[in-house]
This record gives structure tokens, sequence and C-alpha cells, in this order.
């Protein structure tokens, strides 16, 4: 286990393609502030000024992940693990520094081409946070935004880079799949959440393959699954709990085509006591994929 590791996953931004989708699809669906800044939508959900980033892009995918780092010294040993895996990392300037409101950062790529930025600062709001749906509250504090699923080119590559470079844990593996095909999911943690990065060396169009937000009561799950229905949403897959996390959760399609897990009752990790484990089906029950994946 490193000793040296981010804190949380602090941000996402997202090249996307239909803004005016995305508010919509945001406010109504997801229960989160949107607002426009400087041509984007800036998406909130609790006390950080902003967790998620949409610009116009007709990539609709991942353009970088913004990693929240402890303190300075940890920043620049983080830097020089990267530089020692030979990667190339540059230091962020003040203007940039100030666009992502932050006190320092380090930018780079991942071995796939995904832009990473790491970062001290608490990003807190200036302003009380007022979300759309009454009674709809997310789990963040302590644990970042969510966690999303990457699908890599090589695993043992991605897996040198997150884990060996940026130091997350290994919280367990999925195989899925038939018989001769199968393929294996690495989840990664690098707080009490149970993942905060998942990676699927599945070839596929977008890096992104879904982002998990998670709601603090099961009867938001319910109401969020029923806004979503009531919009025509399409569904990714059905409601059900995971083996791995025992999230009970269901998975939507966003206007950009990758997917959002909306969740409740993820299980957490103390790395004192927390044993890695294999499974070998993604769900206990439901989780039915619906032909459009």
């Amino acid at each position: 286990m490193a000793e040296v590791s981010v804190r949380s996953l602090g941000y996402l931004e997202l090249g996307v393609s239909d803004l005016s989708a995305w508010q919509s699809y945001a406010t109504e669906v997801l229960g989160v502030a949107c607002e426009a800044v400087d041509g984007a939508l800036e998406l909130r959900y609790d006390d950080a000024c902003w967790r998620i980033r949409l610009r116009q892009d007709d990539a609709d995918d991942i353009v970088c992940a913004g990693y929240e780092v402890a303190d300075e010294p940890t920043l620049q040993a983080l830097g020089q693990r990267l530089e020692a895996q030979g990667m190339a990392v540059s230091v962020a300037t003040e203007s940039q520094c100030q666009a992502r409101q932050v006190q320092a950062m380090l930018h780079c790529e991942d071995p796939f081409g995904l832009a990473v930025e790491l970062y001290v600062g608490a990003r807190r709001a200036s302003q009380p946070l007022s979300l759309p749906i009454d009674g709809t509250t997310f789990v963040t504090a302590g644990q970042g935004l969510g966690h999303m699923v990457l699908t890599v080119g090589e695993q043992q590559v991605a897996e040198r880079f997150y884990m060996d470079a940026l130091g997350f844990r290994l919280s367990d593996h999925i195989f899925m799949g038939p018989p001769g095909r199968q393929v294996q999911l690495t989840f990664l943690h690098c707080n009490p959440r149970h993942h905060t990065v998942a990676l699927a060396p599945v070839p596929a169009p977008k890096r992104l393959n879904h982002i998990m937000l998670q709601v603090s009561t099961l009867d938001a799950v319910g109401l969020g699954l029923d806004r979503a229905q009531a919009a025509g949403v399409p569904m990714a897959a059905t409601l059900g709990k995971h083996t791995n996390d025992h999230m009970i959760s269901f998975y939507m399609r966003t206007p950009s085509g990758f997917d959002v897990e909306y969740g409740f009752g993820g299980i957490e990790v103390d790395d004192a006591t927390w044993q890695t484990g294999t499974h070998h089906a993604t769900s206990f029950w439901g989780h039915q994929r619906s032909g459009h994946a």
C-alpha cells in the first residue's frame, strides 16, 4: 500500500455536445444545482464550489479528473513518483489555480491520455447551497464527489499509474463476462468510499463508462428513478444491489451517452481491517441491462 496518496476525487470536467439537455437533466433528474459560468455549466451538490464542469465539446466524454491532495508536501511527493514513472508533470500557473479555485496544482496525463490534475485546496463555495429537489442530499464528506469507472487499454499499465503513482489501494476485483471471455474489473479506493475509481479493460468508444452519485437515503434513489422515468431518460440498468460495495442503485443514460449510477448505502473501507476479495457477479439482484449498453 502506498503511503502517499490522493485524498479524493474532487472534480470532473466533461466535454458535452448539448449543454441545454444537460442543464435540464442535472436539475430535473439528478437534483443538483447548475450554474452557467463563462460558457460552461458547473454542477454543485455539496459545499464545494462545483463538482462537475460541463464544457461544449463534441467528444461527449471525460476530459479531466481533479484529485484532492492533503497538502503541498504530499503534492510534491506525488509529482516525484509520477516523474519516476516517466510521466510528464507540470506546475500550474497562478491563473490556472485561480480558475480551479485551488492553492496549488500539478498537471499530468494518465497513460491513456486523460488529463489529470492534482491539487491542494478545499474549493469551498462562497454561497450557501440550494438544491432544486427538496429532501435530496448527497454523500461526499471525506469521500469526494462519488466514483467513476474508466475504460483502459492495458490493465497493468493502468494499475501502475493509479496505484503505484497516485496511491490508490485495492478494494477488490470483479470478473464479468461469459466463460473464456471474462474481464477483470479493478476497484480502487483512496478514502472510506469503497471505490473512487474502477478500471475496466474493455474496448469502448468513450473513456468514461459511468459516474456514481450517492444520495443519503433509499427513498432518494426511488424518487430519482421516478423522475428519470417521468422525464423519459433511457435506463441502462434496473434497480439492483452490487456484490462488492453493496450499493443499491440504478443506472441511467446521460445526454452524452455514458451513464450515471444513482445509489445509496455503499459500504465503507477501513484500511486497518479491510480484506480484498474477488467477486464473480456484479450484483446480488437486479441491475438488468437494458440493451443500450
